[in-house]
């Protein structure tokens, strides 16, 4: 991928964002800035932006040096965790906060997380990707994310897959090593009688 691309080009948080006119104002605040591909806004100084948006626009520069660049997805395990009722306060806010799925407002993260139908119990991070209300700035992360964490699952179950592959190959190979052992087994018997009979010239097989 071409970090010469301009953004409205890109297919990983842009063109491909669902919202086209919450896009179109994110866009447009970036052009203002002189940030016009993806260079200018991986290599962007998130000081730049507006403190209530920052944290969204760092989100998205993470993402996009994962996509353009191979790095690790900043952040990236906050999007295997699992919470509990309790951690909405502690831990839960920070973390969206952190994915960019907010403005950097601890209100405005416990509103939203307020509105998910959740009723107690263990939830992942799928879940509240989910389930979080319509918010005209984090609508193409949180696809990306739910992309992110569908692709993280495809290559699990492909691991799995061919581990359980291996595993049966290699009980294929064991059991035809007992099978080759029982037919020496087998022949070298069936000389023995052979000899035997040809020796004495009884036959003992009916």
């Amino acid at each position: 991928m071409d970090i010469k691309t301009k953004l409205k080009d890109d297919n990983v948080l842009f063109s491909s964002s669902s919202n086209s006119s919450s896009t179109a104002q994110i866009l447009g605040y970036l052009e203002k800035k002189g940030i016009i591909t993806v260079e200018d806004l991986i290599n962007a100084d998130p000081e730049i932006f507006y403190f209530a948006t920052r944290n969204i626009y760092t989100a998205m520069i993470h993402v996009l040096r994962n996509a353009y660049l191979n790095e690790p997805l900043v952040n990236g395990d906050l999007l295997q965790k699992k919470y509990i009722k309790s951690d909405l306060e502690r831990c839960l806010s920070k973390d969206i906060l952190a994915l960019g799925l907010v403005k950097q407002d601890p209100q405005s993260a416990r509103f939203a997380l307020n509105r998910m139908d959740w009723f107690g119990g263990v939830i992942d991070m799928k879940y509240i990707l989910e389930r979080l209300p319509e918010n005209s700035y984090c609508s193409n992360l949180r696809a990306f994310y739910i992309n992110y964490l569908k692709k993280l699952e495809e290559d699990k179950r492909s691991k799995n897959d061919v581990e359980i592959i291996l595993a049966k190959l290699e009980e294929l190979k064991h059991l035809t090593e007992m099978r080759d052992n029982l037919n020496e087994k087998i022949f070298a018997l069936q000389r023995e009688i052979n000899n035997y009979e040809a020796e004495t010239g009884k036959h003992v097989r009916k």
